[in-house]
């Protein structure tokens, strides 16, 4: 699945000069270069104290934001959920800090180890649709990235392609990475913690019917906002598509799910078991869906496990990669 590189969000050559490549923070990381920016802070490579130390990724909160308390909890929040977390298809975060400075607010930022892959979002968006194995694969491991967060009492509430980073393992195989913990929430705690009243948070293509309603959120949410990812993977596009993003809650809330179009049926073997497990995932209803992520991928795989052995015989069903 190897194209270009990207690093945790894909690079923008046209990124205007950065003030703070070149800065050193807390005399031991210097900024290199900007990888990507997003609303709470730009993404920068970083090189180490240590010479012989390999680059690391530098999450820097906006200096605008540093003024805003519920912001800098939020961010800081992202941190402390990573800490927690310690699992394979989760990025790992190395440090976290604070520099203090006279012309502006105290700077706050995260390390974390440098990905080289790519971003999932920006695959879909360039028309490259893994086949149902891959598709599977890479489902199957977010769903175990997601279950060890809910083992620690963590919610995501945004798990959508452009939080998937796909790194290529020495073994071949290709490693998906979860990213942005930054406004998950113990799954005992109130959904509006880290939200003023009246302020989504959120992706609104990918959240569940109760997160948009602003109710009290489990496991199965997460599992509806994966099975909306399933969805896109299968098909090449997102269930539920409006001008705006109003409307896109309102079809969540009350749309059937449309069902998997003839080409994306004939690309998984006319199977309908992995369009049903998708359905199910994505039932309005939470008791309707899978308990658990874990749970979720269990359906998936043994419905690709149903696809592969009604293939005929000889042939190679699944390719790796359709475009």
């Amino acid at each position: 699945m190897s194209t270009d590189e990207t690093t945790h969000t894909q690079p923008l050559p046209h990124y205007p000069p950065d003030e703070r490549v070149g800065q050193v923070l807390n005399g031991k990381l210097t900024l290199k270069r900007v990888l990507g920016r997003g609303g709470m802070g730009t993404v920068y490579a970083a090189q180490p104290g240590d010479p012989k130390g390999h680059d690391v990724a530098v999450k820097v909160m906006h200096s605008a934001h540093a003024a805003d308390p519920l912001l800098v909890r939020r961010f800081l929040n992202e941190a402390e959920a990573f800490r927690r977390l310690n699992h394979p298809n989760i990025v790992k975060v190395l440090d976290v800090g604070r520099v203090v400075c006279s012309t502006e607010p105290e700077v706050l930022y995260i390390v974390m180890e440098l990905l080289r892959g790519h971003v999932l979002a920006d695959l879909l968006e360039r028309g490259l649709k893994p086949a149902p194995r891959r598709a599977v694969n890479i489902l199957a491991q977010v769903c175990e990235a997601t279950q060890h967060a809910h083992d620690k009492d963590l919610l995501h509430r945004d798990l959508k392609p452009d939080n998937i980073i796909l790194v290529d393992a020495p073994s071949g195989e290709v490693v998906a990475k979860v990213l942005d913990f930054g406004i998950a929430l113990s799954s005992v705690g109130d959904a509006t913690r880290l939200t003023r009243t009246g302020v989504f948070c959120g992706t609104p293509a990918y959240m569940s019917p109760e997160h948009i309603l602003g109710e009290q959120l489990d496991q199965r949410s997460d599992v509806y906002s994966l099975a909306v990812m399933a969805f896109e993977l299968f098909t090449g596009k997102r269930p539920f598509e409006a001008k705006s993003l109003m409307r896109v809650c309102m079809k969540h809330l009350d749309a059937p799910v449309p069902p998997f179009s003839e080409e994306a049926r004939v690309g998984v073997l006319a199977s309908g078991r992995l369009e049903s497990a998708v359905r199910a995932g994505m039932s309005k209803d939470p008791n309707k869906r899978p308990a658990t992520t874990k749970a979720f991928a269990a359906q998936l795989i043994a419905a690709l496990e149903s696809a592969e052995s009604g293939a005929p015989r000889g042939e190679s069903p699944l390719p790796e990669l359709v475009s």
